[in-house]
């Protein structure tokens, strides 16, 4: 191979390997830009909001993909993980996540919740499954429901309930960036790589605008 082939094919691999540069992203085909924005904190990176389900096996699918691009993006992204609530089986699993939350457990909590239901298959409906998720990760069972109960937990599920309907979920996993553009599996064939390359150039169109 000569010189100039091999700095052609370099190039190339350059190209393609930078999420920025990847391919020229496409409305209706990469994301669709919400009708309606929704107020998003920026202040400390472009906001990349999650609506997940801990229910949801293609949530649980992409959870290592997504972690690695958040620790590649520290700094440059505000991270917010979201339970959906589209119907009152799902307000559980909110109520759970947000009460582990405010006792400052949410990351190891989402951890715990998902093997907890998407790998030994405790039930999702089932209140024990979010005190055994709790305890596990050294909450106290009896303080970790209270929270469940306060007013301040029933408050972030309701403006999840808010936003479920704001940013027009229809399935999960979905990402809203900057909450303007949405997009999810459903835009990549269910890639995952793929549609956090998505959210990477999004993110990017934010900044430059």
């Amino acid at each position: 191979m000569n010189r100039r082939n091999f700095l052609n094919q370099l190039f190339l691999l350059l190209f393609l390997g930078s999420p920025a540069f990847a391919w020229a992203l496409s409305a209706g085909t990469d994301y669709v830009p919400l009708e309606r924005p929704v107020p998003a904190d920026n202040r400390k990176g472009v906001e990349v909001v999650e609506v997940f389900a801990f229910s949801c096996p293609h949530c649980y699918e992409l959870e290592p993909v997504l972690q690695q691009w958040l620790r590649k993006n520290e700094g440059r992204v505000n991270f917010v993980g979201m339970p959906v609530v589209g119907n009152p089986s799902q307000e559980g699993m909110a109520r759970a996540f947000y009460a582990a939350q405010a006792m400052g457990k949410e990351h190891a909590y989402r951890e715990a919740l998902f093997n907890a239901i998407q790998r030994q298959g405790m039930d999702w409906q089932d209140p024990a499954t979010f005190v055994q998720a709790a305890r596990q990760v050294g909450l106290d069972p009896d303080r970790f429901q209270a929270m469940m109960s306060s007013f301040s937990v029933a408050s972030k599920v309701n403006r999840a309930r808010q936003l479920t309907e704001d940013y027009g979920i229809t399935g999960v996993p979905t990402l809203i960036v900057a909450g303007r553009y949405r997009t999810s599996p459903a835009y990549t064939n269910g890639d995952s790589e793929k549609l956090m390359q998505v959210v990477g150039q999004l993110v990017q169109k934010v900044k430059t605008r």
